[in-house]
């Protein structure tokens, strides 16, 4: 793939699509997480959500949680195609698979579950994994957030 990426002509070097496709490269071929973030930064002012989704998935590989869920909630003001976001969760999963210990990724599974697609039993079960998962010192804020939105929101 990074022959091609690098192929790309310099003409279409802020392509929307191209742009996303350059972040993704930087992250799964290279880890490059600044990379990647730096060609999403980009895309500002683009009426569409996925980038925004790109960013928060970054946000929280690297532990921002916070920043993470900003946002989604930015990208929730926007466009995305729902096989955008089935394909953004498969992604989640298949990093989980890949990378365990980035269980802060149920959090973000758990909010797409529960703010994008309004699924609460989905939601319930990935917040429910990242609360069983590390220690209480770790992520504190979210934790806490996440049993606050479990008791008033994500009620049966």
């Amino acid at each position: 793939m990074g022959r091609y990426v690098n192929n790309i002509p310099q003409s279409q070097s802020n392509n929307y699509d191209v742009l996303l496709l350059k972040s993704i490269f930087l992250f799964i071929g290279c880890r490059d997480i600044k990379g990647a973030i730096t060609e999403l930064k980009k895309c500002k002012g683009v009426q569409d959500g996925t980038w925004y989704y790109n960013m928060a998935f970054l946000n929280a590989y690297s532990g921002n949680l916070r920043k993470a869920a900003q946002f989604y909630r930015n990208g929730m003001m926007q466009h995305v195609d729902q096989p955008v976001v089935l394909q953004i969760e498969e992604f989640i999963y298949w990093m989980l698979d890949e990378e365990p210990q980035k269980y802060q990724l149920h959090y973000c599974l758990g909010y797409i579950s529960w703010k994008i697609k309004a699924d609460h039993k989905q939601a319930i079960k990935e917040f429910q994994n990242f609360l069983s998962k590390g220690n209480d010192q770790e992520y504190t804020q979210e934790r806490d957030l996440v049993r606050q939105w479990m008791r008033q929101n994500l009620q049966d």
